[in-house]
């Protein structure tokens, strides 16, 4: 049957209307999603024991739901007192204490200290001797985000030092008679330890305790090196030895050796620079060349280049030249601080000296010939115990 035209009018109408809802309904839906995409993304905080269990409830008895490690990035699905219930990237969800994670602001700090040194070059390489953090900034109480493992391998970028804990006294008045009079005694100096700038394989980047680290070191050197603090080793030449004795083959490695003193917080990195040659007749390391007494900076650099007297018509081949730079008389030494809680700064805890002298030798077979000026008597600071030294001698 025809339909009449006020029903057909008032089909078209309700058709209009559902339309109008319909449309109304995807605008607001589209705003609702607006609102949601505003909120931003979901908040993340990343573990910091090497190993973590999480709990299905807060309470004492409670069952483990998954394990996380170290650095290992957690999305969080709700906060209580002390504790927070997130979300693995596996999908396991479980509470965790607040106190064993780190923010996402403090992740973002480490991913720019990495950023800021990528490109980089390491002075050193070293393996780490037991369990050890990575920092943010130098020092024990500084913010830390990850862990090094037992024989981890790493670069070393930079060298750095930090007092070894604040220092809690104050000068104190000690009396000097029964009258009472008496004197304030000088404030205690404060320890300084050692800190490098490391570099792990998976390119996290962080300042590790140096005690914690040892400079990697061919089993050969180990012992010439008396009882000084290996900084560096840097392989220069090699020579052929069928009977070295060195298990390593017939090619021997010659070395520059940069050491300092063995104790820590000196204001610069290394006092000496000691070159290795390879005696192939009598199978044996010799030291070609010694500079000691030094206010060294790393890095030790080394290039292959022509020798001087190289022409058409003597063959030549690239020999080795080692450079480094020490501190000149008179020149200050500054560290610069940031506060922990700024941004990530590699030069914090970081000696600058305010003058440097560049020094340069070539090695040629078993000597070792200065590239360049050569510089002058007295131009060169000296180590305050040598300085010491001398005064007593007079």
């Amino acid at each position: 049957m025809p339909l009449g035209k006020q029903s057909a009018n008032f089909i078209l109408h309700r058709k209009g209307a559902a339309v109008v809802l319909c449309l109304l309904g995807m605008a607001t839906l589209l705003s609702g999603c607006d609102k949601f995409s505003h909120r931003g993304q979901s908040e993340k905080v990343y573990v910091l024991p090497r190993e973590k269990f999480l709990k299905d409830r807060v309470a004492v008895l409670a069952s483990t739901t998954a394990t996380v490690t170290n650095g290992e990035p957690l999305e969080v699905l709700e906060h209580s007192k002390r504790f927070l219930h997130v979300r693995t990237p596996k999908g396991e969800t479980g509470w965790i204490e607040e106190a064993t994670v780190a923010s996402q602001q403090t992740a973002d700090a480490f991913n720019a200290l990495a950023e800021e040194n990528k490109s980089n070059a390491y002075v050193a390489t070293a393996t780490a001797s037991a369990e050890a953090r990575m920092h943010l900034h130098p020092g024990r109480s500084t913010t830390w985000l990850y862990l090094l493992e037992k024989d981890d391998k790493v670069k070393l970028l930079k060298r750095a030092i930090a007092p070894k804990a604040p220092v809690q006294a104050s000068p104190v008045a000690r009396p000097a008679s029964e009258s009472g009079e008496g004197k304030t005694a000088d404030a205690p100096e404060i320890p300084m330890e050692d800190w490098w700038l490391a570099r792990d394989a998976q390119g996290r980047t962080g300042w590790v305790l140096a005690r914690s680290l040892d400079v990697d070191v061919p089993d050969a050197l180990l012992k010439l090196g008396q009882g000084e603090r290996f900084m560096g080793v840097y392989p220069l030449d090699s020579v052929h030895d069928e009977n070295s004795g060195l298990g390593g083959g017939p090619e021997v490695s010659e070395f520059a050796v940069a050491y300092a003193a063995n104790h820590s917080g000196l204001m610069y990195d290394f006092d000496q620079v000691v070159v290795y040659t390879w005696n192939a007749r009598k199978h044996r390391y010799e030291g070609a060349y010694r500079d000691r007494n030094i206010e060294g900076f790393l890095p030790l650099v080394v290039t292959h280049e022509m020798p001087p007297n190289a022409n058409e018509k003597r063959a030549a081949t690239p020999e080795p030249v080692f450079r480094y730079k020490v501190a000149a008389e008179g020149a200050s030494i500054t560290l610069p601080d940031v506060d922990d809680d700024a941004e990530a700064a590699s030069d914090e805890g970081v000696p600058h000296p305010s003058a440097l002298i560049e020094k340069g030798y070539r090695l040629e077979g078993v000597r070792v010939i200065p590239v360049g000026p050569v510089s002058k008597a007295g131009a060169e600071a000296h180590p305050e115990t040598e300085k010491k030294n001398s005064k007593k001698k007079k």
